[in-house]
């Protein structure tokens, strides 16, 4: 980074920053998957089925599908900022404007992935959710053996070197490119004039911005034929030794192995799996529909002019304001124009890029004021009409399909902001220095909030060849809600440096039709106390939410558990130039806990870990 500063009359400053950021994120995912409901390769397999309440808790399969996905990724990052500022004040008049330019490339630069099959009796149990929310128990351990989970060659009978007559064609994965670019440009400026009385203030602005977002997909799938290896061949090893601690399952899943992801990616890239009579395929857009629908492009402009009146009659200060904002959005993507019985053809005539164009005007009231009750007792009100635009990826027109299981999802380019009126209200006692009690009641009422939801659409099935009915999950408006809650905060420091600061919040949200709107906990607790004495200082800090309602996935209602986390620091300042702090990041190794439904239908269960951080800063 870089910064230059210029200030060449006492009234005039200009500011110039640059930031430059190099990363790269190279990694691989293993992932070992049991598709006990996949009527093709399990379902028809069940032997045993306990039901509890009505819900399918254990399972035994005998001679059932597993399946072993291993994606070893090469991922960057290059991002480059400027940003250009001035400052003008004069007698009365006072000027600031800005502008800026930031553009960034990167993402998946090389995906390959590799998925390995087995064919063994094994039974799922999910009956001591949540506590025990998952477990997969093998007649025969197959999770510590990497020869029992080979390249699908199609399970046929042949000689390979006579040519694919005889055998039938099995999926080993894919390589993948899936690069990224973004780039925004804005420009604003601020004008503010002093005037004297009630009304001391009048500043008006503009403001432009310019996104503009974009994937490009390029993909290949890699066909097997025959045997031609299992995971033994790619450096195998088992998990560590505290790999799945804090989770109640079996030792089998305990002392899994894991493959080396280098190894694998070289061995697709080289061609290692290719029989005699087979050439490497060809990584392409338009070779496959799942790859040829990953591409996209996003292009938003947004306008913003504003005026706003600041006042101030002694007891009682605030400002007033209204905002004007237009929105313009394109969102580009393939859309198929030669469906033929396999599916979409294979060339870029087969498909046209089709954009979808989107415009949108708000007008933003808003007002806030601050009383004064007495001189330690404060009343603050305000109201505003405020809006949140769908995020980018939301808005694409990414689609994809799986046709055995019939599920799909996608974007949507014809999303509208979120839109809510906000009315809050808030009493502050400042009863004594360094210490606050207050209350803040408020309401909100929101429009078109956005929800994934999942509906019936009809697609062509390639696996079945005929056009099939598919449960297709897109962002969505799902109408209107309400929101109103309390929240209570306070802070006080005692004697000795020692203090607490603790906040909570209670909100009642409900939409029209009576749904829970996502992502709305109705209690969160934040509870931190301190230290603070010359050069020591420590920290605890606590958070608590109850659960919340994340969105709708094939007809379920999917919910996050409730979740708490502990974080703590200390520092010590050795001199003005020298200090040490330690830090723990959450220290409970939080669960996260997410469910269909009810709590006995696990969906994902995830654990990050502790963190430990030493710093040791010097100042010169």
């Amino acid at each position: 980074m870089a910064a230059l500063q210029w200030r060449p009359t006492p009234n005039l400053e200009i500011n110039f920053d640059w930031l430059r950021i190099d990363a790269s994120y190279d990694n691989t995912n293993q992932s070992m998957f049991a598709f006990q409901g996949n009527t093709w390769n399990a379902l028809d397999r069940l032997t045993d089925i306990t039901v509890e309440d009505g819900i399918i808790t254990r399972a035994t399969f005998d001679n059932a599908l597993s399946v072993l996905d291993v994606q070893y990724r090469e991922a960057a990052m290059t991002s480059d900022s400027y940003r250009l500022n001035l400052e003008w004040t004069g007698d009365r008049w006072d000027v600031s404007a800005v502008a800026g330019y930031t553009t960034a490339d990167g993402g998946t630069q090389r995906q390959l992935f590799g998925e390995f099959l087995n064919w063994s009796n094994y039974t799922v149990d999910i009956s001591g959710a949540p506590g025990r929310p998952g477990v997969v128990t093998y007649e025969d351990n197959i999770m510590d053996d990497p020869t029992a989970f080979a390249f699908d060659g199609g399970w046929g009978a042949g000689d390979p070197t006579q040519g694919p007559t005889g055998w039938n064609s099995g999926w080993g994965g894919n390589i993948v490119a899936k690069p990224t670019t973004d780039e925004e440009q804005y420009a604003q400026i601020d004008l503010g004039y002093e005037l004297m009385g009630a009304i001391n203030r009048i500043q008006f602005g503009y403001k432009y911005r310019d996104h503009e977002t974009d994937q490009r997909m390029s993909g290949v799938s890699i066909p097997i034929y025959g045997y031609v290896g299992d995971t033994s061949m790619f450096n195998p090893r088992q998990v560590p030794s505290n790999y799945l601690e804090g989770f109640d399952v079996n030792d089998q899943m305990r002392t899994r192995f894991v493959i080396d992801g280098a190894a694998l990616a070289d061995y697709l890239a080289s061609g290692g799996y290719l029989q005699p009579w087979q050439t490497a395929p060809e990584v392409t857009v338009f070779g496959n529909a799942e790859f040829t629908s990953q591409n996209w492009n996003i292009q938003e402009a947004a306008h913003a002019a504003y005026v706003q009146a600041d006042f101030d009659t002694g007891r009682m200060r605030g400002n007033f304001g209204l905002r004007y904002v237009r929105t313009e959005s394109e969102s580009g993507g393939y859309t198929c124009i030669n469906q033929t019985a396999s599916g979409c053809g294979t060339t870029e005539a087969d498909w046209e890029w089709v954009v979808a164009t989107k415009e949108y005007d708000n007008w933003l009231p808003s007002v806030n004021v601050a009383i004064d009750l007495a001189d330690d007792l404060i009343l603050r009100l305000s109201a505003a009409q405020v809006i949140a635009r769908p995020n980018f990826a939301d808005m694409s027109n990414y689609f994809w399909l799986s046709d055995q299981i019939l599920t799909g999802g996608g974007g949507n380019p014809d999303l509208n902001p979120y839109e809510s009126l906000n009315l809050h209200a808030s009493l502050e006692w400042y009863f004594q220095p360094e210490a606050i009690l207050g209350a803040e009641f408020f309401y909100k009422d929101i429009d078109n909030y956005i929800l994934q939801q999942t509906s019936p659409e009809d697609h062509f099935n390639q696996a079945q060849q005929a056009v099939t009915t598919y449960q297709i999950s897109r962002p969505a408006n799902a109408g209107s809600a309400q929101v109103r809650g309390v929240a209570l905060a306070y802070q006080q420091t005692f004697a000795y440096g020692f203090g607490l600061l603790a906040n909570y919040t209670y909100v009642d949200a409900e939409a029209d039709n009576g749904d829970p709107l996502p992502y709305n906990s109705n209690h969160q607790l934040n509870i931190s106390p301190f230290y603070e004495n010359g050069p020591f200082s420590a920290r605890l800090g606590y958070s608590w939410r109850s659960e919340y309602f994340t969105g709708v996935d094939r007809a379920n209602n999917m919910y996050v558990d409730d979740h708490e986390n502990l974080d703590a620091t200390v520092s010590w300042a050795f001199s003005d130039q020298v200090s040490m702090t330690f830090a723990g990041q959450n220290l409970l190794d939080s669960e996260y806990y997410n469910y269909a439904d009810t709590v006995a239908l696990p969906r994902g269960v995830y654990r990050t870990g502790r963190k430990l951080m030493a710093t040791l800063a010097v100042n010169f």
